[in-house]
């Protein structure tokens, strides 16, 4: 791997780590607290909650990794291919 790509995955990844905690942490709450709602009132009404997030999920990860791929990655296709994945995931 070459200097400039390691820099620009450093870069990239340092600013990002932060927000990506945070989601993290947010995501496992509202998990949680479904879970409680569940276990509480034994209804299993706002489960599609969960998948949302899962599906939400899918776009950040990929627009995370899609600038680091651009310039890594030999064959561009693979990169326009995240592209298009991302479009079909975007809310």
């Amino acid at each position: 791997m070459s200097k400039s790509i390691k820099a620009i995955r450093s870069i990239y990844f340092r600013e990002h780590w932060k927000i990506t905690i945070i989601l993290i942490i947010s995501s496992l709450y509202a998990t949680a607290i479904v879970a409680l709602r569940i276990f509480i009132t034994s209804k299993v009404n706002f489960l599609f909650f969960i998948w949302n997030l899962f599906l939400a999920w899918i776009p950040y990860l990929i627009s995370i990794y899609l600038p680091v791929a651009y310039y890594k990655i030999r064959q561009k296709w693979v990169a326009y291919f995240l592209l298009v994945i991302w479009f079909l995931f975007w809310p």
